[in-house]
């Protein structure tokens, strides 16, 4: 194998990742945390995970994860709030009016008066019903014929009064009635309400949607594995009274007291966060500047010409490691520094150091993406490399991570990546590393998603960016063979 393509497998400018992952046992580690600055009446979290809040004082709230606090949306008098498919909040006010808000364009538009509650599902399609408040017939948003229409479940129940409606991602419809405290599932081709198992109690319930189904049974958040629910936590010293989930599986509660608490599988070093404490300049590169590389123990002399548009990725996510743990603080510069300057030559040093010492990581990148059967044996290496990540996350707080986005039969081998992970979550359906990509600066949403399936893992990459010359392409998915941690 040359020894450029050895050098250049990290000296590049790689992509941002997800590597999806399908989880069908409990999660090994979950604790549920209070949530400071807040008391809230309801809670709702749309399909693509934004999560809205009516305060006690029927305020209208939205959780800013960038600044990490709650955000007024100027809406007051509301009584309840269900975030629709495409983020936007729908709200019922003390007077029956039911309003809608678009945060693209950033204004109120009121639908109709007559309404008790409105629900909206984790479909795609984002199924919307209401409660209509002067009959209590449930009722259904016909997006294609812009229009509201009864639903059949009315013709044999009033709905006035029901504890909870929710809408799985598959479109399905489940209740909680007026009068029994217990959950019923809607078959649309019977037209009738059959028992949900095990589910005597229920006070709220919601999905995510990775399909994570979730219960608030006699004041104990549970979560619903094969015919039954399960307590979720073995520490719940608090009643909860509504519940919603996260597009990760995770649970978001409300207490009889109105305090919000977020349950959680995995851990996140909560002090590091991408915007803060990653470069504020994105991992591109562009010089004419030849690199020379030493020799190594598996690699001949060379050199490298940055102008084909690869980066200092390794270096980017390594030094703001060491600068998260040391306190000094990462440059406030969103200039790419030139060649020769001090913080250049700083993340190129790192970038070295990123290979291990003897470049024991960069020569099993190599032999990952060499791998003669590496799209059949890689996702089971990546699935106790992915356990042996978590330990890592767990001990330290912080990662080094290697991806591996191609084998050497479809791809050059420098098209790969370095990222920092600083946290990971279990889900029901998958589990998601959180990471900082060098290639998104000041992006807090970038994610892995890790999906276990056939005794490995399915890595899939969503909505990757590859710079070159200043240029970039897009495609919506991309396959990932291998990720394993650096112990550096």
């Amino acid at each position: 194998m040359t020894g450029i393509i050895c050098l250049l497998l990290f000296m590049q400018f790689g992509y941002s990742q997800s590597v999806s992952i399908d989880v069908t046992e409990e999660p090994d580690y979950f604790k549920i945390e209070k949530l400071p600055g807040k008391k809230a009446i309801d809670i709702s979290i749309g399909r693509k995970g934004k999560v809205f809040i009516v305060d006690t004082q029927n305020i209208l709230y939205y959780y800013d994860k960038w600044k990490r606090n709650w955000v007024s949306l100027g809406m007051d008098k509301v009584t309840d709030v269900a975030a629709d498919h495409n983020g936007n909040p729908w709200v019922v006010r003390t007077n029956g009016s039911l309003s809608w808000y678009s945060i693209k364009r950033k204004e109120w538009k009121e639908l109709r008066r007559d309404v008790e509650a409105v629900f909206i599902g984790k479909d795609e399609r984002g199924t919307t019903l209401v409660i209509n408040s002067k009959n209590g017939n449930l009722e259904e948003w016909n997006r294609k014929e812009r229009q509201w229409q009864t639903h059949p479940l009315s013709n044999a129940k009033r709905w006035s009064g029901a504890k909870d409606i929710a809408i799985s991602p598959k479109g399905e419809i489940y209740l909680i009635p007026p009068k029994y405290d217990l959950i019923q599932k809607y078959d649309p081709k019977k037209n009738n309400l059959d028992l949900v198992p095990d589910s005597w109690g229920a006070q709220a319930i919601d999905f995510s949607t990775d399909g994570s189904f979730y219960a608030i049974q006699k004041g104990m958040v549970k979560r619903r594995y094969g015919n039954s629910f399960k307590e979720h936590g073995k520490e719940q010293v608090v009643k909860k009274q509504d519940v919603t989930a996260s597009a990760y599986g995770m649970p978001w509660m409300i207490s009889e007291s109105g305090e919000i608490y977020v349950g959680r599988g995995g851990t996140v070093e909560l002090g590091y966060l991408p915007s803060k404490d990653g470069y504020r300049f994105p991992n591109a590169f562009n010089t004419k500047q030849k690199i020379e590389v030493a020799t190594t123990s598996f690699t001949p002399k060379m050199a490298f010409d940055l102008s084909t548009g690869y980066g200092l990725c390794g270096g980017m996510a390594l030094s703001s490691r060491d600068v998260y743990r040391s306190g000094s603080g990462i440059p406030e510069t969103d200039e790419i520094p030139n060649p020769g300057s001090q913080l250049y030559n700083h993340l190129l040093a790192k970038l070295y150091t990123s290979f291990g010492k003897n470049d024991k990581y960069l020569y099993k990148s190599v032999t990952w993406w060499a791998h003669p059967s590496g799209k059949d044996e890689l996702p089971k290496k990546s699935k106790e490399e992915y356990r042996a990540l978590k330990s890592k996350l767990d001990k330290e707080g912080l990662a080094m991570l290697y991806l591996t986005y191609y084998t050497e039969t479809d791809n050059y081998a420098w098209q790969n990546h370095q990222v920092l992970a600083y946290g990971y979550t279990t889900g029901l359906m998958y589990d998601v590393i959180h990471i900082y990509d060098p290639n998104f600066p000041n992006n807090n949403t970038q994610v892995i998603k890790v999906e276990f399936k056939n005794g490995g893992v399915i890595l899939q990459q969503e909505g990757w960016r590859h710079y070159l010359n200043s240029t970039s392409t897009y495609k919506d998915k991309k396959e990932i063979h291998g990720i394993f941690p650096a112990d550096i």
